[in-house]
């Protein structure tokens, strides 16, 4: 069992409910087109982070997704923490894209995928 904590919201996973965690470093260079010659690349400030959950919530309290949802709309950074213990630091969620699947008739999805964008916040 793992868990995921984004500010005062803690995912507690399953082993097989934390599909993947795709992280992406974007280093930012200048180029300068030269005649006859190779370009040159410059170094052009610093780097940004960004990373990607995608995660099944199984028989989860519905409401708990939508009070989630709420705290995203106020645009206000996380502190996120990864249940074996990596600390990753304030993050900002870009995105959040909601499948659900297995429909109940009183509304309510017994299996959501929730793929969370999340991009590292600097002050």
């Amino acid at each position: 069992m793992a868990y995921l904590a984004l500010g005062d919201f803690k995912f507690i996973l399953q082993q097989t409910q934390l599909n993947t965690i795709e992280s992406n470093l974007e280093l930012n260079f200048s180029e300068i087109a030269r005649i006859g010659n190779n370009p040159a690349t410059f170094n052009s400030g610093k780097f940004k982070e960004s990373f990607t959950l995608e995660l099944d919530m199984l028989l989860q309290k519905q409401e708990i997704l939508e009070e989630f949802l709420e705290a995203v709309k106020l645009k206000t950074p996380f502190f996120m923490v990864l249940g074996y213990g990596k600390i990753i630091g304030e993050v900002l969620v870009e995105s959040v894209k909601i499948k659900e699947e297995s429909i109940i008739p009183n509304g309510a999805s017994l299996k959501r995928t929730l793929q969370i964008s999340l991009k590292r916040y600097y002050q």
